[in-house]
């Protein structure tokens, strides 16, 4: 089996966002949410949260891997 991932950098609170960040906030959970959907119904699964700083404090980032196969 061969798999294609993808990457969403997720983040606990917002301190600033600019227009092209594409950072999902967990202080939003229909946000959240909402990526989580759009990625499932394109076939993605989530395959693991990465939390390199713990989400400790705001701004801290983690990001979600999601996998889908490919032919």
């Amino acid at each position: 089996m061969k798999f294609k991932y993808k990457i969403l950098k997720i983040a606990k609170d917002v301190i600033f966002k600019s227009k092209n960040d594409t950072t999902v906030y967990l202080g939003k959970p229909e946000e959240f949410e909402n990526a989580l959907n759009e990625l499932g119904a394109d076939g993605w699964e989530m395959a693991q949260i990465v939390d390199p700083k713990g989400f400790l404090g705001a701004g801290d980032t983690g990001y979600a891997i999601f996998k889908r196969q490919i032919d």
